[in-house]
C-alpha cells in the first residue's frame, strides 16, 4: 500500500481519538468586556448558529449575526435580565427580567433587537422563557407565578394551569420547535418534572428517577428527547455541603427516564441539538463550572475538550449541535465548534477524505502536513465536493507521506 495512504489512515484514527468527542477543540472568546460592568447570564442561538443573543444581569442585550465575530448592543433597556430565547431565523427575540431578587416584564423584538416591545405579561420574578421556531408561541415561568403562554409572539398572554412557588434556583422551561410539547421544572428538591403536549393547557408529572432540584431542562426539536439537570436547591449551602447531582433523560417524550449521577453540586444550564443526539449541560461546583457534553443521546457525558476555566452561566446550541455558545460570569462570551471526524475510503491507488456537512463545516478547511508538527499544516488546494450530506476531497497517491486534519479557516 502507498505510504501516503497508510499514514492517512493513521491520521484518521488520531483525529477520532481527540478527547471531548472532537467538540470544542477551539474555544474562542468572542465578547470580552469589563468584568466590573457586565455579568453575562444568558445566551440563545438561531437554528444555524449565525445569530447569537446574550444578556447581562443589570446590563444590555447584545446580538451577533455572524456567529459571534462581531456584536452590537440592541435597543433593549439595561435591566436585570434573566433569560432570553430566539426564533430559528434569529429575527424574533424574547427576554425576561427577574431572577432570585428582582421582578420585571417580558420584552419581544421582531427585528433581531433593533427595536423592542414591552409586552402585557405581568410583572413577575421571571426565570425562564422558551419559544417555538417561528417565534409565535412563547412560554415563560417564574417564582410564585403560573406559567404564562402567548400564541401571537407576545401580543397577549394567558396563564396556564401549572403554578410554581418560591425557593430553589427558580423554574426552568423548554419546548419543541412547534411550541406544543413542553418540559418544566420548579427548581426545588422533591418537586417532579412536568410535561405538556398541548402547549401547557394540561400537565403531567414525570416519573423521573432522581429526587433533585431540577435547575435546567432541554428538549429536542420534536419533544421526544428530554433532558433535566439538577442538584442542590439550597443556594446558601452548596459551597459547604457536597452533594450528588443528576442528569435525567427521556427518549419517549417523558414517559420513561434514565439517570446519570454526577459528583457535582449543581447544574445551571442545558441545551440539546434538534435530533437530541448532542446534549450539553453546565455543571458545578461553584465557583468554577464545567461544560459537559454528550454526543450519543446522553449515554455518556464528558468535559468538553479545551475549555478554559470559568464560571459558566448559560449555554446554547445551533440546531445541528455543531456550534455552541456559553456565557461566563464576568468575562468573555465563548464559542466552540464541533470538529467532525475525517473518514478515509480507498479508491484504487487514491483515497477520498470525507466529513459531515454540518453548519460549522463551511468554516472548516482540510489541511495537510508531512509530519505532526503544528506549524507545518497548510490548506489542501483541492476544493471539497458536497454530495449526500458529506464534503469529500480526493487525495492522489504519491511517494511522500502526508497527514490530514480539519482546521478552522
Amino acid at each position: 500500500m502507498n505510504s501516503s495512504l497508510t499514514l492517512a489512515c493513521l491520521v484518521v484514527v488520531y483525529a477520532l481519538a481527540i478527547p471531548g468527542s472532537a467538540f470544542g477543540q477551539t474555544w474562542t472568546p468572542v465578547l470580552d468586556t469589563d468584568p466590573n460592568t457586565n455579568y453575562w447570564i444568558t445566551v440563545a442561538s438561531s437554528a444555524d448558529g449565525a445569530t447569537l443573543v446574550a444578556a447581562a444581569c443589570g446590563g444590555p442585550i447584545v446580538v451577533s449575526t455572524n456567529s459571534g465575530a462581531n456584536w452590537i448592543e440592541t435597543a433593549a433597556p439595561y435591566a436585570e435580565w434573566d433569560h432570553v430565547a430566539c426564533s430559528a431565523d434569529g429575527a424574533k427575540l424574547v427576554a425576561v427580567v427577574g431572577g432570585l431578587f428582582w421582578s420585571g416584564l417580558i420584552y419581544v423584538s421582531t427585528n433581531t433587537g433593533a427595536t423592542w416591545i414591552t409586552t402585557t405579561a405581568p410583572t413577575t420574578p421571571w426565570t425562564a422563557v422558551a419559544c417555538s421556531a417561528d417565534g409565535t408561541k412563547i412560554v415563560a415561568a417564574g417564582f410564585n407565578s403560573p406559567v404564562f403562554a402567548s400564541t401571537n409572539g407576545g401580543a397577549s398572554w394567558t396563564p396556564r394551569s401549572l403554578t410554581f412557588g418560591g425557593g430553589g434556583y427558580g423554574p426552568s422551561i423548554a419546548c419543541s420547535t412547534d411550541g406544543m410539547r413542553l418540559i418544566a421544572a420548579s427548581g426545588n428538591s422533591g418537586d417532579p418534572l412536568y410535561i405538556s403536549s398541548d402547549f401547557g393547557m394540561t400537565w403531567t408529572p414525570a416519573s423521573a428517577l432522581y429526587n433533585s432540584g431540577w435547575e435546567a431542562v432541554a428538549s429536542s426539536a420534536d419533544g421526544t428527547t428530554l433532558m433535566a439537570a439538577g442538584g442542590h436547591s439550597d443556594i446558601s449551602s452548596i459551597l459547604d455541603e457536597p452533594m450528588e447531582s443528576a442528569i435525567c433523560l427521556s427518549s419517549d417524550g417523558g414517559m420513561t427516564w434514565t439517570t446519570n449521577i454526577f459528583g457535582f453540586t449543581a447544574f445551571c444550564g442545558a441545551a440539546a441539538s434538534a435530533d437530541g443526539h448532542k446534549l450539553v449541560a453546565i455543571a458545578g461546583p461553584l465557583p468554577n463550572t464545567v461544560v459537559m457534553i454528550s454526543t450519543n443521546s446522553g449515554v455518556d457525558f464528558e468535559a468538553m475538550f479545551g475549555q478554559p476555566p470559568g464560571v459558566w452561566t448559560a449555554v446554547s446550541f445551533s440546531s445541528d449541535g455543531s456550534q455552541l455558545a456559553v456565557t461566563e460570569d464576568d468575562y468573555p462570551i465563548y464559542t466552540a465548534r464541533y470538529m467532525p471526524p475525517l473518514n478515509l475510503a480507498l479508491i484504487g491507488k487514491n483515497g477520498t477524505l470525507s466529513w459531515p456537512a454540518l453548519a460549522s463545516s463551511s468554516a472548516l478547511c482540510l489541511t495537510e502536513s508531512p509530519d505532526l508538527a503544528s506549524t507545518n499544516w497548510s490548506a489542501v488546494t483541492t476544493l471539497p465536493v458536497l454530495a449526500n450530506g458529506q464534503y469529500s476531497v480526493t487525495i492522489t497517491a504519491s511517494n511522500s507521506q502526508s497527514f490530514y486534519r480539519l482546521s478552522n479557516q
